[in-house]
């Protein structure tokens, strides 16, 4: 009964002990390439890296498009774990999508925890392996690809993985290593060239000359669609305020009461260009032009029924030209960086302060004067 209760055990070791050796005759190539991952298994906790080794270039030789020993994820660890860098770099720089391709259609190694194992050795290990690679021999280059291999299997892609991965690219514009990069690893998105926003905001005309004597603040609504190129913004907006009279207007026909409302309407384009855009806040002076209107408002009945208009003749419409100033405050924000300006898509406060040069004084000269107007709102901008 103890002969045949340990019969399993003495097996099991001699499959182990034997996979370090010639492969036992009779054995077929899956019996093998079991033996040698347990065998792999046990060299890894106990840091056997010579005899680690020696197991997986046997796994190698036992791999073809019947069985595979180690898969791509799984032989790469090794290499790294067992320092093979050289052979690591010549299998990276020859890889391909159908390689790749070729590897998982093929029959896959017996299921175990070989990857787990190593996998969680190699995590451990990550922090001081730019040390080990200072005293491999390996020039600056190949360093450093290295250290983003190793990162990429342990699949690490944060946003500074990435960056460190493009800033390679740049740094080694010629590397056999790029095609490696740009095929398997996650790079940042390309820095956005062009997008839209839209907005809307209330706003503020504070009206100057004659019109600051006859008309009090108006106040309304301003919208806008945007198209962002990098740091240029063209934008088409639309506004519109209220307001009322606070001394009578007199015309030719008629005189305009104290208290008759009017409307300021504005359709416009503008121009802006970002002198300053980081994380938080993207800062555009612009230029701007329109066509404006200064309407009287039909008064109505007691019962709220609009009256034919009297003040028609204090109606006027002209073209504008402005500047000013646009401040977006972001909410939502990411880390700045040498790609491009930041960030396309966001969200956040739009606030605008500017000036607009009017020309409604060419009819009646208590209406002649500009305004300085204040606005602000929110901004949603994407694709």
């Amino acid at each position: 009964m103890q002969i045949k209760s340990i019969f399993p055990t003495l097996l099991f070791l001699f499959f182990a002990a034997s996979a370090t050796a010639q492969h036992p005759e009779g054995w077929d190539e899956l019996d093998q390439i079991i033996a040698l991952r347990v065998a792999l298994k046990q060299s890894i906790p106990s840091n056997d890296k010579k005899k680690g080794a020696i197991q997986i270039d046997s796994l190698r030789d036992l791999s073809n498009q019947e069985h595979w020993g180690l898969l791509w994820d799984e032989r790469w660890l090794a290499y790294h774990w067992s320092e093979r860098h050289r052979l690591l770099l010549e299998e990276v720089q020859n890889f391909t999508m159908d390689k790749r391709n070729d590897e998982e259609y093929a029959k896959q190694p017996p299921k175990d925890n070989l990857f787990e194992v190593i996998d969680q050795t190699m995590y451990g290990a990550a922090n001081a392996y730019a040390a080990v690679l200072k005293n491999s021999g390996l020039n600056a280059e190949e360093q450093a690809f290295l250290n983003l291999h190793l990162q990429y299997l342990l699949r690490n892609n944060t946003e500074n993985e990435r960056d460190m991965r493009s800033d390679f690219l740049k740094h080694y514009p010629g590397s056999k290593y790029n095609y490696f990069i740009r095929t398997f690893m996650e790079l940042p998105p390309d820095a956005r060239q062009h997008w839209f926003s839209v907005e809307g905001n209330f706003l503020q005309n504070n009206w100057q000359s004659e019109l600051e004597r006859n008309v009090n603040t108006g106040w309304g609504f301003l919208g806008g669609v945007n198209y962002h190129k990098r740091r240029w913004t063209i934008a088409g907006q639309v506004a519109i305020t209220y307001q009322k009279n606070v001394r009578v207007i007199y015309g030719n026909y008629a005189d305009w009461p104290i208290n008759a409302r009017s409307s300021y309407n504005d359709y416009g384009f503008s121009v802006g260009y970002a002198v300053f855009d980081k994380a938080k806040v993207r800062i555009s002076p612009f230029v701007r032009a329109g066509l404006v209107s200064f309407n009287s408002v039909a008064p109505t009945d007691d019962d709220g029924n609009l009256l034919e208009n009297p003040y028609v003749e204090f109606d006027v419409t002209s073209l504008s030209l402005g500047a000013g100033l646009g401040i977006d405050l972001k909410l939502k924000t990411r880390k700045n960086n040498e790609r491009g300006l930041l960030p396309p898509n966001y969200a956040g406060f739009k606030m605008r302060i500017g000036y607009n040069r009017l020309n409604f004084g060419k009819n009646n000269a208590q209406l002649a004067g500009n305004t300085l107007f204040f606005s602000i709102g929110y901004q949603i901008t994407g694709t």
